[in-house]
Parts: C-alpha cells; structure tokens; sequence
C-alpha cells in the first residue's frame, strides 16, 4: 500500500495535514488526533510508528489509538471556568492596587500610624502577588487551549534569552542571582519560532530556577548545541536543591508543586512549567529535566531551525529524546 492511513479515518479531520501522516520518510513515531463532528463528536489520539525491515525499508505500521473525546471536552470545561474566574478576578484587583499607592502617598505620617502603614503596604504587596498569579492563570488557559495558533519567525537564539531575562527583571522576580551564558549560544543557527510565547516559556524557566533556590549563590547557566534532523537543543541548568526521581514526571503537569518540605513554601499555581512544556510541544519539540538532589538541575528543550522546519506540527517529534535513565 502506499499509505499507512486506513481509509474509514478519512472521515475524520487531523490535527496534522494528511500529506505528513502519509510522508514516509517522516519521523518514527507520530502523534495527533483525528476528528469526528458528526453524528456524534469522537476525538481518537493516535500514535503511528514507522516499522521498517533490515534493508530499511518500510515493512508496516504500528497504529495506538485512543478514545480521548471526555478527556477533551472536560479540559476545554477547566479552560473555560479558569479563563472566567481569571477574568473575574481581575476586575476587583485594579482599584485595590490602584488606591494603595494612593493612600501611603497622600496620608503622610502624622496621620497615618505605623501599623496602619504596614497594614496597607502588605495588602499592596499581596495584591499584587495575587495579581501576577491571576495574570499568569488567563495567560495559561490561552496557550492551554487547542486551538493555539503560532506566528512563526526566524529568530537567533541569544536575543530570545536576553529578552526572557529582562522580562523577568522587569517583573522584579530574579532577586540575586548570577546568570552564565555559554559561547556556544552565539554559533546556535537562527530559530522557526514565535519569539513572544519561547520567550515567556524561558522566562518560566528562568523563575523556576530562581524561586526554588534557597542559596546565596545562586546561579543558573544558559547552553545550547545544533543536534541532528534540524532541531537546536537548549539547556538551563541551575544550582538549586535538584529534583527527586519521583516527582521529574510530575513537574510539568497542571497545578503541579513539589511537597512544600522539600522545596520550602513558594508562591504560585504550578502552572509555570506546565506552560513552558505547552509552548515547546507546540513548536514540535520536547521539554525534559534531568536533575541531582542537593546539586541542582538541568532543563531541556528542543527547538527547530528555521532553514529546516519553517511550519513545524504541533505534535511532530524531534530526533533528540529525554535520557530514558535519570541520576538520582
């Protein structure tokens, strides 16, 4: 046969254009949903992997599927409930942080007593916490969605992650850290990426490394190296507590904290690396930590080369793959 795809899925609509799924010399393995509208919605996740023989040739294919329409339609009731309490939120926030500046400005401190003023700097400084967690919550349910569309642009890597430092400056969330970039980020080929959604993605990294590092000496360094088929593999790697084996799958799930005793009590909603993974699988790539306890940890990720992927699938997978044995 000269498609793998069997006829009866014609009938469905793909998450990938029929042409790729039908590209033989594609990728081993890869993944999509199809579509079925009517007479009753069924949303079918797949995973077709490439079978060849000794000569390398084409001998079959290994076809997965699985019924994923609740899981579906229950995520897209989250977003839609997340989206409406993030908003709702919002609306009381911008006159309680409005009127706190206004007030330890205009009462001077004869009419205002020192309680009072710590009283009213803490609800400034906790408003505005709350604040940045809703922002980042409506900002989520907009990358969560399935429907994320992406403005690609070739981009070299170095001003992507100057760019996520200075978003994380401006946001007052580094503190004393010293940052290291390696030479080789300067020689990396230019990127095929929407440069607003990596960067924020970055930025998440770079506020994870931070905010669950309790030394004095922080630090975190910036690297990177071209690997084959067209992708660039980029790595942060920080001298935090590191991450134990049994919570490295868990991490990039949705509202996903490590055990409050092993990191200390951090402010935030999980949500940071559940983002950077979203962003990351939806420019075709893979995200992926390998860590120490008590030495600090390193994060992954894979991005394609402009020259090569100018429109790469949201559920393509590079030849690069996360280490299948960790250090522990």
């Amino acid at each position: 046969t000269t498609s793998p795809l069997p006829n009866f899925l014609r009938a469905f609509s793909a998450s990938l254009p029929w042409a790729v799924l039908s590209d033989h010399t594609s990728a081993p393995a890869t993944n999509f949903d199809v579509e079925r509208r009517e007479p009753k919605l069924l949303i079918v996740a797949c995973q077709v992997t490439r079978l060849t023989n000794d000569t390398g040739r084409v001998a079959g294919y290994l076809w997965l599927v699985r019924d994923v329409t609740e899981e579906r339609q229950a995520g897209a009731l989250q977003r839609e409930f997340l989206s409406l309490i993030g908003h709702k939120l919002r609306t009381p926030l911008v006159p309680i942080l409005g009127y706190v500046p206004l007030l330890l400005k205009e009462w001077d401190s004869e009419n205002l007593t020192e309680k009072q003023r710590r009283a009213i700097t803490t609800i400034g400084q906790q408003g505005q916490i709350l604040s940045e967690l809703v922002e980042k919550l409506i900002q989520f349910t907009v990358i969560d969605a399935p429907t994320l569309r992406l403005t690609l642009e070739r981009q070299s890597v170095k001003p992507l992650f100057e760019e996520a430092i200075q978003k994380r400056t401006r946001r007052g969330q580094l503190g004393i850290v010293d940052l290291k970039v390696e030479e080789t980020i300067t020689e990396l080929p230019p990127v095929q990426v929407d440069s607003e959604k990596v960067v924020e993605a970055l930025a998440g990294l770079i506020e994870n490394g931070v905010k669950f590092n309790p030394k004095p000496d922080r630090w975190i360094q910036f690297g990177g190296r071209r690997e084959e088929n067209g992708w660039v593999l980029l790595t942060l790697t920080d001298n935090g507590p590191g991450i134990p084996s049994e919570e490295r799958a868990k991490i990039f799930q949705k509202f996903y904290q490590i055990d409050d005793n092993f990191t200390g009590q951090v402010r935030g909603a999980g949500l940071g690396l559940a983002l950077v993974k979203r962003v990351v699988e939806a420019h075709g790539g893979k995200v992926w930590v390998e860590s120490r306890v008590g030495e600090g940890s390193t994060f992954s990720l894979t991005l394609p080369v402009a020259s090569v992927a100018a429109h790469p699938s949201p559920l393509s997978s590079p030849k690069v793959v996360p280490p299948e044995r960790e250090n522990q």
